[in-house]
C-alpha cells in the first residue's frame, strides 16, 4: 500500500477518477474527484446513515465519520486503510453521481 498519493482511474458508470491524499492535518484522508463534479446528495442520503445535513454537505457515519462535499471531496476522518477508502469513495460517488 501507498502512503500518499494515490490515483484511481475513472471508473465504470460515468464516476470519475479520484486522488486519495493525506489530510493538511495528517489526522484523516481526503478524497478529491479529478474532474468538476456536483453530487445529489439526497440520493447519499438514501444510501447511508446521516449524522448531520447542512443543505451543501453531508456527514455520514460509515465505517466512522466521513465528510461529503456537494462538489464530490470526501474527507475520512476515522478510517486509516486506503483499500476501504477507495472502495467507500466508490459506493459513495455511485450513489451521488449527477447523470
Amino acid at each position: 500500500m501507498m502512503v500518499g498519493n494515490q490515483a484511481v482511474q475513472g471508473l465504470v458508470g460515468g464516476i470519475p477518477g479520484f486522488d486519495v491524499t493525506r489530510c493538511k492535518t495528517k489526522k484523516g484522508w481526503s478524497v478529491k474527484p479529478r474532474q468538476k463534479m456536483k453530487l445529489d446528495l439526497n440520493g447519499i442520503k438514501r444510501r447511508f446513515k446521516v449524522v448531520l445535513d447542512a443543505d451543501i454537505l453531508l456527514v455520514i457515519d460509515y465505517e466512522g465519520e466521513i465528510v461529503v462535499h456537494g462538489y464530490g471531496e470526501l474527507l475520512f476522518k476515522d478510517l486509516k486503510d486506503q483499500k476501504m477508502i477507495k472502495k467507500i469513495s466508490e459506493e459513495i460517488y455511485k450513489a451521488g453521481v449527477v447523470r
